[in-house]
């Protein structure tokens, strides 16, 4: 089910283009283990389910998906980590303000164990 649509261009974000945010501009992850319920059940919620607990007792996902509109990429190109480099200890919650709501997502401490892969510009035509 796809619950949100987001355009990052740094430019577009600055003239106050409708829904355009920059681009993110740290390592961090979307959500963190107990935001990811509360979106999921939000979400659920929205589109009239009766019973959202009852559907997040099994297992779920949230899921990325990111592609270029234009090509190249010139500026924040995309960056991905192995997640399982990252220790427990390197996750930091943090809120995410909205105007309706508070969210959380998690930073990311340096850690040079961390994986880090830099997509090149032309990788997602």
């Amino acid at each position: 089910m796809i619950f949100d649509h987001l355009v990052r261009n740094a430019q577009r974000s600055q003239s106050g283009a409708n829904n355009i945010r920059e681009p993110g501009k740290r390592v961090h992850n979307d959500f963190t283990a107990n935001s990811g319920y509360t979106r999921a059940r939000r979400v659920l919620g929205e589109i009239g389910e009766d019973a959202p607990d009852a559907l997040l007792q099994g297992r779920f996902s949230i899921v990325n998906v990111w592609r270029a509109i234009a090509n190249p990429i010139l500026e924040s190109p995309l960056a991905l980590s192995d997640a399982r480099s990252i220790a427990p200890t390197d996750w930091v919650a943090s809120n995410l303000v909205y105007r309706d709501r508070v969210g959380e997502t998690y930073g990311v401490i340096y850690n040079p164990a961390h994986k880090m892969v830099l997509l090149p510009s032309d990788a997602l035509r």
